[in-house]
């Protein structure tokens, strides 16, 4: 056991280091694209997980695809819905989210897979629901929201929350998850804690200029990169809790890059530095002080339009789902 933790140890140094290697040099890393033909699919994806085996799996807007280095397969959802976002438990589950439709697909011997809808488990007072915009696990327990409401799924039974009133038209625009808890930034309101059912706000909308956040990216144990409509911010809580929580603008070497080129989902910790997609511009590479080092771009032969997220697999290598494709780029080998 300790010699495998070592080896792994020793895996993720040597990668990183060529990444170092690599952003020193400035040239370009190897990107693999796959276009919609090759994968017979939508163009458009939008998340990206990995399975316990190494399968890497993309929610397309035609469904889930599935692949496993040589083969991709499409598993179409319930009346061809769209795939939004994945999120995988530690049995192999894979939920889904899409519009209107929740549910898993539950993996059998042989590879493969079931879909199980979830929606049955929802109170009519919460339907009709549309676009699930996140969808993530704590634990056992499996979150999701639309931009009104926020869903919790906990041994077989589901239950929904609403931060406004009924007369309010404000957004659920973000959420993540800090010390094993689920938060939601709601536009025009600010950032609040779910806890046993009780919505508790942890800081208001001015903090952020009255700003939306659209995306987070956990930094550290307790930091978070905040995209707050193309500005940068960090948020970091105090290590014995909510107090003294400090929100502060992250300055990039280059802010005006992010604000012309649009940043979707796709922000990734890679060991000493941030990749940050954008849907005009490609993928900025920076350190932890906000310095852009390199643009991954056409002109590096990344070929799948508008960045929609990252992911990094088991083999420290970045996939990227785009609104015309997926690429994956080999950081981890040598150029």
């Amino acid at each position: 056991m300790k010699q495998t933790l070592l080896t792994i140890s020793l895996l993720f140094i040597i990668s990183f280091s060529v990444f170092a290697q690599w952003l020193e040099k400035s040239g370009s890393p190897f990107i693999t694209n796959y276009n919609p033909q090759q994968y017979e699919a939508h163009p458009q994806n939008w998340d990206i997980i990995q399975d316990s085996i190494g399968n890497i799996y993309f929610s397309n807007t035609s469904g889930i695809l599935e692949f496993d280095g040589k083969t991709w397969n499409l598993t179409e959802l319930p009346h061809k819905k769209s795939c939004r976002g994945m999120t995988i438990d530690s049995n192999g589950r894979i939920y889904v989210a899409s519009s209107g439709e929740v549910g898993y697909f539950k993996p059998h011997k042989g590879g493969k897979k079931t879909y199980h809808s979830l929606n049955h488990l929802i109170a009519e007072k919460n339907k009709p629901f549309y676009d699930i915009l996140d969808i993530f696990m704590i634990k056992d327990t499996l979150y999701f929201r639309t931009p009104k409401k926020v869903f919790e799924y906990h041994s077989d039974t589901i239950h929904g929350y609403s931060i406004r009133t009924q007369s309010e038209n404000t957004k659920i625009t973000a959420s993540f998850s800090y010390n094993q808890e689920p938060y939601f930034y709601v536009e025009e309101k600010g950032l609040f804690r779910l806890k046993a059912g009780v919505f508790k706000k942890i800081f208001d909308n001015s903090i952020l200029q009255n700003r939306s956040i659209a995306s987070t990216l956990q930094l550290d144990k307790t930091t978070y990169l905040l995209n707050v409509e193309n500005s940068l911010y960090t948020l970091q809580f105090n290590y014995s809790g909510e107090k003294d929580i400090k929100v502060r603008p992250f300055e990039t070497s280059n802010d005006t890059f992010f604000k012309a080129n649009d940043i979707y989902r796709g922000m990734l910790k890679y060991g000493d530095y941030i990749l940050i997609g954008t849907s005009l511009g490609g993928i900025a590479v920076m350190d932890t002080q906000g310095n852009i080092l390199k643009i991954i771009n056409e002109k590096d032969k990344l070929e799948i339009g508008s960045i929609k997220n990252l992911y990094k697999d088991k083999q420290n290598n970045v996939w990227v789902a785009g609104s015309n494709g997926i690429a994956n780029i080999e950081l981890a080998s040598p150029i």
